[in-house]
């Protein structure tokens, strides 16, 4: 039986809830969030979910949200540094030094 995938990172905060699900490809980890709310039934006593958020929920969801958003941030981050310490095949030939760019302003040009 195959192994159930697990969230990479789980938020709550006053019962809203940020799931963090990590996926990949080519090009390296990508990350998606579910955001809803939890609360407990009151006849089977068992806790589910729901993606209806009333103004209340909306404000916490925002923070939530955010908190989500930097954990996906840091995680990249890692990943990119990860990537960068691996030794690349790298072209060792330097580029030529570019020219000088030019700005147009007032039908004059000025170089910097």
């Amino acid at each position: 039986m195959s192994e159930k995938k697990q969230p990479i990172a789980e938020i709550y905060d006053k019962g809203v809830k940020a799931t963090i699900w990590e996926n990949s490809n080519e090009n390296g980890p990508l990350f998606s969030t579910k955001l809803c709310r939890v609360y407990k039934d009151k006849e089977t006593g068992k806790y589910k979910e729901t993606s209806y958020l009333s103004g209340t929920d909306l404000l916490v969801a925002r923070e939530v949200a955010g908190e989500a958003y930097r954990v996906e941030r840091k995680l990249v981050r890692e990943y990119n540094q990860a990537m960068s310490r691996e030794p690349a095949e790298q072209n060792t030939q330097t580029a030529p030094e570019p020219a000088p760019r030019q700005q147009q302003r007032r039908g004059r040009q000025y170089q910097r």
